[in-house]
């Protein structure tokens, strides 16, 4: 049986939003609020979920595991919150994966 894997990319940020009114190139917003996107500071740039064959004790049903993948240039570095968010998902039975380049998919066979 193939294994499935569904990834999203996770674009985390702060943004403005309201009611635009533009003058020429200039763009206001009336009543600006803040917009929160992402999972949270420091969650991975890929979310997703992955197929997984649970033992027979556990009456061989298949479930899906979080799946959490940063991409970091090779020689970029992840931050504090982004290694706290890895080790969080992994200790809780999650899939993580810091992935640096092509090369890093052999090791992550299960995608593509």
């Amino acid at each position: 049986m193939a294994t499935w894997v569904i990834l999203s990319r996770n674009n985390v940020g702060k943004a403005y939003v309201g009611g635009v009114t533009r003058f020429g190139p200039d763009v206001y917003i009336k009543k600006a609020r803040i917009l929160h996107a992402g999972l949270c500071e420091g969650s991975s740039d890929l979310i997703g979920i992955r197929e997984v064959q649970i033992t027979p004790d556990m009456v061989g049903k298949t479930i899906g595991a979080f799946v959490a993948i940063e991409v970091e240039t090779k020689d970029g570095r992840t931050h504090q919150a982004q290694r706290n968010f890895i080790q969080t998902v992994g200790n809780h039975g999650g899939i993580v994966r810091i992935m640096r380049g092509p090369d890093d998919l052999g090791e992550c066979a299960w995608i593509g």
